[in-house]
C-alpha cells in the first residue's frame, strides 16, 4: 500500500488534482493536516497513522523532503529509515558550486525570480539524480542542452520581455533581430508572442545585417571609411579590405592599387588617417561597390521592413555600430534595446538615435561592469546562427540572394551540431516559464543582477563545462584575429 501524509493547506481531492497522474493514481489514500488535523512537524501524524493503518512502524517506509519532519522524526518514533530526496530549491545551499544562486530575502518575496529560479533548481536537481557526479566537487555542465537551459534560458527570459516594454512604450512598428546573434533572440520572441496577444502586432524581424554588410553600403564619401577603420585590427591591407568591406571591394581596390598594396602591413586604429588617404585613388572604385551593394540592401530593407515606425534593433550590443550604420543608409532614425551598451556608443550613435540596455549601460555613472560585458565572447559564441556571416546582396534572375562569408553547415562536425542543443534548451526554458506565466508573461522582471549568475559561473570557470565546449569559437575576423574559443 502506498499512502500520502502532507502538512498541507489543500484538500486530499485537490493535491490528488496538483499531483502528477502516476503519483496521484498510485496513492490509494492521502493524508492531509486541514483534514485530519494531524501534523507530521509535531510527531502527532506519525503516532496516529500506525493506529489507523495498523502497520508496525519497522514495516512502514517513508519519503520525504523535509530534513526534520520526513527524517529526524519518523526515526526517532521507530520507523526505518527515511528516504531523503533533497528538495530542488535545497540545492542552492547545498551544492556549494550552486550557492550564488541562493536568492536573497527580497528576491525570496518575488514570484517572479521564485519561477525562473525554480525551473533552475528542478533541472539541477534532475542532473542530480542522473548524474550525481555532476554536482560533487565542481559543477559541470556535461551536455549542452543543459547549458541552454540553465545559463542562457533565464538571461532570454528577463532580456525578451524587457525589449517588448521597451517597443510598446516607444510605440515601435517592429522590432529588428539582427543576424547572428539576433537568431536565438527571434526564436525566443516569437514564443513570448504567442503567450501574449498585446505583442501579435509587434513583428519581429530577423534581420540579416552585419558590421561589414551595413557599412560598405554606407559609404558615399571618403570620410565615411573612418568608422569602418577605427577600430583595431592588425593584418595586411588586403586582409583588412576583405574583412570590413568585403571582397568586391577588395577587388576593386586591388585592380587600382596593385596587388603589391594588398600585402603591405596594416595597424589599427594607429594608421586609420594614413589608411584614408592611401586608398583615395581607388575610392571612386569603392564608392561604385558601395552604390550597387546600397541598392540591394535597401530593397531587402523595403521588403523586409517597409515603412515600420521607428523600428528597434535588438542585439547583444556594445557599441551600436550596425544600429549607426543602419540608420544613416536607411535615412531614419531607430531605436536599439541591448544586453549591454558601453562607452562607443556616444561617439558612433547618430543623433535621433535611442538605444537602451537592460543589463549593462556604462552611460550610468558607477555602474560597475556585469557579466554580459565580461563574458561578452561565451555569449557571441552561443548566440548565433547556422548561417556564415552576412556579406551582401546579389540580383540573380531579378531576385535578391543574400552571400554569406561562409556557407552554412549543418553537418554533424559542424558548429550547428553543438549549438542547435544549446538553443534547444534555451527555447524549451523559456516554453517552460511562458507555460505558467501566459498572458503576465510581458511583466516579467528578473532580478538583473541574479540571473547573469549562471553566467558568471560558467565564464569564471566555477562550472565546468563539458568537453563539447573546446568547439565553441567567435568568428572575428573585423580585428583579424579570426576564430578565438571564448571560454
Amino acid at each position: 500500500r502506498v499512502k500520502g501524509l502532507s502538512d498541507m493547506y489543500l484538500s486530499g481531492s485537490e493535491l490528488a488534482q496538483v499531483l502528477p497522474p502516476t503519483v496521484s493514481s498510485a496513492l490509494k489514500e492521502i493524508y492531509v493536516s486541514c483534514e485530519t488535523g494531524w501534523r507530521k512537524d509535531t510527531g502527532q501524524a506519525w503516532r496516529e497513522i500506525q493506529l489507523r493503518e495498523q502497520v508496525t512502524p519497522s514495516e512502514w517506509l517513508h519519503v520525504g523532503d523535509n530534513e526534520h519532519a520526513d527524517v529526524q522524526l519518523p526515526q526517532a518514533l521507530g520507523l526505518i529509515h527515511p528516504v531523503h530526496v533533497l528538495r530542488p530549491g535545497s540545492h542552492f545551499s547545498v551544492v556549494p558550486g550552486l550557492r550564488g544562486l541562493c536568492p536573497s530575502a527580497s528576491v525570496r518575496q518575488r514570484w517572479q525570480d521564485q519561477l525562473w529560479l525554480g525551473l533552475v533548481a528542478n533541472r539541477f536537481a534532475q542532473l542530480g539524480d542522473e548524474h550525481p557526479h555532476d554536482l560533487a566537487g565542481t559543477v559541470r555542465l556535461a551536455q549542452p542542452e543543459m547549458f541552454g537551459y540553465v545559463v542562457l534560458g533565464p538571461l532570454l527570459a528577463s532580456y525578451l520581455p524587457w525589449l517588448a516594454r521597451q517597443a510598446l512604450q516607444q510605440e515601435a512598428g517592429a522590432l529588428l533581430f539582427l543576424a547572428r546573434e539576433g537568431h536565438l533572440l527571434q526564436r525566443g520572441y516569437a514564443l513570448l508572442q504567442a503567450a501574449v496577444p498585446a505583442l501579435h502586432k509587434l513583428p519581429g524581424i530577423y534581420l540579416l545585417a552585419s558590421r561589414r554588410g551595413i557599412g560598405t553600403p554606407a559609404i558615399t564619401h571618403p570620410q565615411d571609411l573612418r568608422p569602418l577603420l577605427i577600430s583595431p585590427f592588425t593584418g595586411s591591407l588586403g586582409q583588412l579590405l576583405d574583412a570590413r568591406l568585403g571582397d568586391p571591394v577588395y577587388r576593386a581596390v586591388e585592380a587600382r592599387l596593385g596587388n603589391a598594396a594588398m600585402r603591405e602591413p596594416v595597424y589599427l586604429p594607429e594608421m586609420t588617417d594614413r589608411l584614408i588617404e592611401r586608398l583615395h585613388p581607388a575610392f571612386d572604385a569603392i564608392a561604385a561597390v558601395a552604390a550597387e551593394e546600397r541598392r540591394g540592401y535597401l530593397a531587402y530593407w523595403q521588403r523586409e521592413v517597409g515603412e515600420a515606425h521607428r523600428p528597434i534593433v535588438a542585439d547583444i550590443g556594445y557599441a551600436a555600430t550596425i544600429q549607426a550604420h543602419l540608420s544613416r543608409l536607411c535615412g531614419q532614425p531607430l531605436g536599439g534595446g541591448y544586453f549591454a551598451i558601453d562607452r562607443r556608443i556616444e561617439q558612433v550613435l547618430p543623433a535621433g538615435n535611442r538605444a537602451e540596455a537592460c543589463f549593462y549601460d556604462a552611460r550610468m555613472a558607477g555602474m560597475p561592469k556585469t557579466p554580459v560585458i565580461d563574458h561578452h565572447l561565451l555569449l557571441e559564441a552561443v548566440l548565433t546562427s547556422p548561417d556564415g556571416q552576412f556579406s551582401h546582396f546579389e540580383e540573380v534572375r531579378g531576385e535578391l540572394v543574400p552571400v554569406f562569408r561562409h556557407a552554412a553547415s549543418t553537418t554533424q562536425d559542424s558548429p550547428w551540431s553543438l549549438l542547435a542543443p544549446i538553443h534547444a534548451g534555451a527555447e524549451k526554458y523559456l516554453q517552460d516559464v511562458f507555460e505558467v506565466t501566459g498572458e503576465d508573461s510581458l511583466a516579467l522582471e528578473l532580478d538583473r543582477a541574479l540571473v547573469q549568475e549562471p553566467l558568471r559561473c560558467v565564464g569564471s570557470g566555477q562550472w565546468q563545462l563539458g568537453a563539447w565546449a573546446k568547439s565553441l569559437k567567435v568568428e572575428d575576423w573585423f580585428t583579424g584575429r579570426g576564430g578565438i574559443p571564448p571560454v
